[in-house]
């Protein structure tokens, strides 16, 4: 089907694999995508752990911090 530019032969072949899937082979497709993203090593308390869609990714934004210093400042 994925070989194919022809709109109408394309849907046949679909609706064939379609058809043997659910007579044939009752199936759970499962897919976890992987997602790669670059953290400064400066942010701390990120958590990327479970990322199931790309949004995921903010879950924890209120325990992401950096280190700093505390300066005192004259009045």
């Amino acid at each position: 089907a994925h070989s194919t530019l022809d709109t109408e032969l394309r849907h046949e072949k679909l609706r064939e694999f379609q058809q043997v899937v659910t007579e044939e082979f009752p199936a759970v497709f499962l897919y976890s995508p992987t997602y790669t993203y670059v953290i400064d090593e400066k942010i701390k308390g990120v958590g990327v752990e479970r990322v199931l869609i790309p949004a995921d990714r903010f879950n924890n934004l209120a325990d992401w911090y950096t280190a700093t210093k505390r300066t005192y400042v004259k009045p």
